[in-house]
């Protein structure tokens, strides 16, 4: 589904000049998961869970972690007042993750 909705821009939420405001945000997540759930039935796929909006920033600091970005570009995008928080609370890590880690440091 969000490989077939048009890119309307660089940033997802608002532009460099215009940010949404809360209640638009709030409107815009509860629509997509609307449409989301529409889609699934009609694809007879899984419905999924809606998220609460908070879990985008873990999803965001994780997502940034596993590809390989460093902890203190990601304290800094995420506005954290200590890389402690990143680290320790917003970027979740796996098996996989630990063992790439050891392939980079060790190789095959």
């Amino acid at each position: 589904m969000l490989n077939q909705t048009k890119k309307k821009g660089f940033y997802i939420v608002g532009t460099e000049t215009s940010y949404m405001t809360i209640s638009q945000f709030r409107t815009n997540y509860d629509n997509f998961f609307k449409d989301l759930k529409k889609w699934c039935k009609v694809k007879d796929k899984t419905t999924v869970r809606k998220l609460p909006t908070h879990s985008l920033r873990h999803t965001y600091g994780t997502m940034l972690y596993r590809k390989g970005v460093n902890l203190k570009t990601i304290q800094v995008l995420m506005g954290h007042s200590s890389i402690d928080i990143t680290a320790n609370i917003y970027t979740h890590t796996d098996i996989s993750t630990s063992q790439n880690a050891v392939l980079l440091a060790f190789g095959n």
